[in-house]
């Protein structure tokens, strides 16, 4: 049994992200299962590898170095797979987000991300910060002489006083629920209000008196005022007491008469 462990270590699959983790885990199992030869090492990694790694270290496979080629194979791996520091940088500003993390949580992931290469706490600090809340990063930049450790456990300390990350995500997301709602009675009522006026106009449109009425009242203008009162006068004169209604409409050729009226009176004071 131990001579068929020491032969087939079971090699977890490669992460690409991180090589210089999966190597670590290789190593250890290398260790337990007591295999210290470069070459066996250099094989079992070479046969669990994929094509698409491999192809990362074309040039060591077809000539590989005479002694260490285990090592020579893991290194080059390592630093021709892990990402550059620049590239590191560039996705911490623009791709990682504090998220439903807290402000420690978030800060070691940036470490994480860098793994072993050196990167400058001011700078590390800046992008940290740049993902906080705007009342968070004005508390914390009184905090001068903090060291980012501690500036991370009195950022927690202040998102727990304010409200859980969960708590605001999930606030959020009923805002935008009850906001779509009202959109939607809004454009529902819209829709009515044009309806009902759609029918209104129709049937004004089929009643001639009251399309001949405007619902708004006019304004005269002094034409129309003038006008107005001449009307008034004729018909004033028209409508005079002197005559019944229906010499006063039809003249001579009335048929009826309905006294008092001084058509009679009139015309037998013509005929003398």
């Amino acid at each position: 049994n131990f001579n068929y462990i020491s032969r087939s270590p079971q090699l977890p699959p490669f992460l690409q992200e991180k090589p210089a983790l999966w190597f670590t885990i290789v190593d250890a199992i290398f260790s337990r299962c007591r295999i210290t030869s470069d070459v066996t090492k250099y094989e079992y990694v070479i046969s669990h590898l994929e094509c698409k790694h491999l192809i990362q270290v074309e040039d060591i496979l077809i000539s590989p170095p005479e002694e260490n080629k285990y090592i020579k194979l893991k290194d080059e791996l390592i630093r021709r797979l892990s990402i550059s520091e620049r590239q590191r940088i560039r996705q911490l500003l623009s791709q990682e987000e504090l998220g439903d993390r807290t402000p420690s949580q978030f800060l070691r992931h940036p470490r994480s991300l860098m793994g072993t290469t050196s990167f400058e706490n001011s700078l590390l600090r800046e992008i940290w910060m740049q993902r906080l809340s705007i009342q968070t990063q004005q508390i914390l930049q009184t905090q001068v002489n903090e060291n980012i450790e501690d500036l991370a456990t009195l950022a927690d300390k202040i998102c727990e006083i304010a409200q859980p990350p969960t708590i605001a995500a999930a606030n959020t997301g009923n805002q935008l629920d009850i906001i779509h709602k009202l959109e939607l009675k809004n454009q529902e009522l819209t829709r009515r209000i044009d309806e009902l006026t759609q029918q209104i106009a129709k049937i004004r449109w089929n009643n001639p008196v009251r399309r001949s009425r405007s619902p708004f009242p006019r304004v005269s203008t002094p034409a129309q005022t003038r006008k107005f009162r001449s009307y008034s006068r004729s018909r004033s004169v028209s409508t005079s007491p002197k005559l019944c209604w229906y010499h006063n409409k039809f003249g001579k050729f009335a048929k009826r008469c309905q006294g008092p009226c001084a058509y009679n009176q009139e015309n037998l004071n013509s005929k003398e």
